[in-house]
């Protein structure tokens, strides 16, 4: 279990990152000039790289799975299964909450087919190239991501061997990087490169290359003798892209992407290794298991969906509506994030507690039905273990 706690703790910082880089945007409108202000507004900003991190662990999590259930009778099923029940309960309430209260609440967006038809199919992301993105729900392009990753991935997982699976994963983290590259000098917008599909699995591969590589000896023992080193070099690395680039890494930037998510899937990929291997340094230990970060981890996934709409709406009313009329100033706009931030972590309690434990419990009963006809029920640190192996 500490291990598991460990890697809820990576989790629990990448979305404390995003959030970070989201709400650092309302209290941006108050920031005006002030130099230090404006630094840690920077510093805040480049927390669109908590979503490779996510990318990472779930390409890790999920390849892990399919390795050790791909010889199973009804993998298919299963599989699918799975990612339905983890994915699709808080979904469907969440999107469906948001467009009801845009609709009330925002009568001047105009919710069309041309929205709602990419997001519950999940092509969300490709909407950046048409600019018809989903009002209220732009954050859910990473989800949209994922789950075309997972459409196709299975198929070789579940058929190539290791060797070849490793291959394969670390030859898609080298495609998406020259692609990424190539259009960016083609001059395709930041936006574009930053959300479509073949530009955005490198994470995903490289978590996934991991998983495989740690069941085979020889890659294993590289890992073992050389991790801390190439976690130094990545870490390092980073750091020194944040400063070149004068301490704003822009997520719609398409050189801040081609320099800054490289050294961060890798330090990422190794930080998960240490954490299985138990042996990151006491202080990042510490870090990654303590119970914040683990709690954040865990209540991830409906803290990224819910803080979306309600950050959207409180900046739209903070620049022309109500909130508007409240006092200038960061002191207030932090108020407002803190509220946002409560408000989210009550709300993802709430679908913790009544979506998603009682969707992996139905889950859990349907499949035991399949298999031996008698139903099952499974206890609360059961649903956390399960639902932390099915990152989302």
């Amino acid at each position: 279990m500490r291990r598991l706690s460990q890697l809820d703790g990576i989790r629990g910082f990448a979305i404390a990152a995003v959030l970070a880089d989201h709400l650092g945007s309302i209290i941006g409108l108050g920031i005006s000039r002030n130099p230090v202000l404006l630094a840690i507004d920077n510093l805040m900003l480049a927390g669109w790289l908590g979503v490779d991190v996510f990318f990472v662990l779930s390409g890790f999590l999920i390849t892990g799975i399919i390795l050790k259930d791909r010889s199973e009778p009804g993998f298919w099923s299963n599989f699918y299964l799975r990612r339905a029940f983890r994915i699709l309960p808080a979904f469907a309430v969440i999107f469906t909450i948001t467009l009801v209260a845009a609709h009330y609440f925002a009568p001047q967006i105009h919710v069309t087919s041309g929205y709602v038809l990419p997001a519950i199919f999940f092509l969300a992301n490709w909407t950046a190239v048409t600019q018809t993105e989903m009002p209220w729900l732009g954050h859910i392009w990473s989800l949209a991501v994922e789950e075309q990753f997972y459409f196709l991935w299975p198929q070789a997982a579940k058929r190539l061997n290791k060797v070849t699976l490793l291959k394969l994963a670390l030859a898609l983290v080298v495609a998406s990087e020259l692609l990424r590259v190539l259009l960016a000098v083609i001059y395709v917008r930041g936006e574009i490169i930053f959300k479509i599909t073949p530009t955005r699995i490198d994470g995903l591969s490289i978590g996934a290359a991991l998983a495989v590589g740690i069941t085979l000896p020889e890659v294993q023992r590289f890992l073992a003798n050389w991790w801390r080193r190439i976690a130094i070099v990545a870490a390092a690395l980073l750091c020194c892209i944040f400063f070149a680039f004068h301490g704003s890494l822009a997520p719609i930037s398409k050189w801040s992407q081609i320099f800054a998510i490289p050294p961060a899937i890798v330090l990422t990929s190794m930080l998960i290794f240490g954490a299985l291997e138990s042996a990151l340094p006491s202080g990042l230990a510490r870090f990654f298991g303590n119970p914040v970060m683990t709690y954040l981890g865990r209540r991830s996934y409906a803290l990224y969906l819910i803080h979306g709409p309600l950050r959207v709406a409180v900046q739209a009313s903070r620049v022309h509506g109500t909130l508007a009329n409240l006092p200038q100033g960061v002191g207030v706009d932090i108020l407002l994030v803190l509220s946002i931030l409560v408000i989210s972590l009550i709300l993802s309690e709430l679908s913790w507690r009544l979506i998603e434990m009682p969707a992996q419990n139905l889950r859990h009963r349907l499949m035991r039905k399949k298999e031996d006809g008698t139903p099952g029920h499974l206890p609360e640190e059961e649903v956390i273990v399960r639902l932390a192996e099915e990152s989302q």
